[in-house]
């Protein structure tokens, strides 16, 4: 079953750039799926629905989408101009209300940073919308996955490829990288750099990682590997779907919503609407760039 996002009226979408590890899950976010129960009986083919996406990590400020399905058997009754109410909490404190983006009417955001994101804690999410109040919780991971090591060894220096017509040459190098998983199995981990996502598998299984073949460019002396640790919610969404790669370094959310393919969520974690909301943490570590040491 397909369906389209629509988006409140009264602000057209625009070219919002979000940061490129929030935007990651962005990504996955409208992809969805999560650990909660099946949807049963979809609603999409006679009413508008709320969606509503977030996933929240400690060091940035929590943003929310806020939107509604679309069909041609929209509900003429509901305002199409009905501005939501966003909420967020830590579980058993006071709510802090989110601000509508002045960029993006979809977005809403901790624009002050006042709730403070901390790892094992739990959050609460509440949207008043299209006359419903849609409810989420999230958990976020106790434990990090770490990068006890790695090194990244150049292994070709000669590498290239052409781009507009312009000659290139990049270093291939071996990247050697060892971790420590969280004991909880219900937690997955991953790498990225450079915005992209590094291990083909979903999650790493191995506490040793290496790739044989990562390139880089020459001008690299070192850079920023980072180990994400979703909570079960986004493991099992990213189990269940396959996200395509080169997504992953968009900065602009439209550039999401042209690439995600329409298709319904067929799972939620959301009470009275579809979306999700979730949680990960990150650990990063500079690796170097080294040369092969040769013999004489």
């Amino acid at each position: 079953m397909n369906f389209k996002f629509h988006h409140l009226h009264f602000i057209k979408l625009n070219n919002n750039k979000l940061d490129k590890e929030i935007l990651l899950f962005l990504v996955c976010l409208f992809m969805l799926s999560s650990c909660s129960e099946d949807i049963k009986n979809p609603p999409w083919d006679i009413k508008v629905v709320p969606v509503v996406f977030s996933v929240i990590t400690p060091d940035q400020k929590v943003q929310v989408y806020v939107g509604k399905s679309y069909s041609g058997n929209e509900d003429s009754d509901i305002a199409t101009d009905s501005i939501p109410s966003v909420f967020i909490s830590e579980k058993d404190s006071a709510w802090v209300e989110l601000e509508r983006s002045e960029i993006d009417s979809t977005l809403f955001i901790d624009t002050k940073a006042l709730l403070k994101v901390n790892m094992g804690k739990t959050y609460l999410l509440k949207v008043d919308y299209l006359g419903k109040t849609i409810f989420a919780q999230t958990s976020l991971p106790t434990e990090s996955g770490i990068i006890t090591d790695g090194e990244c060894m150049i292994v070709d220096s000669n590498a290239g490829g052409s781009t507009n017509g312009s000659n290139f040459t990049s270093n291939i190098c071996a990247l050697n990288v060892h971790v420590k998983l969280p004991a909880n199995n219900d937690y997955g981990c991953y790498l990225t750099a450079f915005s992209d996502r590094i291990n083909g598998l979903p999650f790493l299984s191995s506490e040793d990682y290496l790739d044989a073949n990562f390139t880089i460019s020459k001008e690299i002396s070192s850079f920023q590997l980072n180990i994400i640790t979703v909570d079960p919610n986004l493991k099992k969404f990213i189990l269940a779907q396959s996200v395509s790669s080169n997504m992953f370094d968009s900065e602009d959310i439209t550039d999401v919503l042209a690439s995600y393919g329409g298709v319904y969520p067929s799972l939620s974690n959301i009470q009275n609407g579809v979306g999700l909301f979730g949680s990960f943490l990150i650990n990063n570590k500079i690796i170097s760039v080294t040369k092969k040491e040769t013999t004489n």
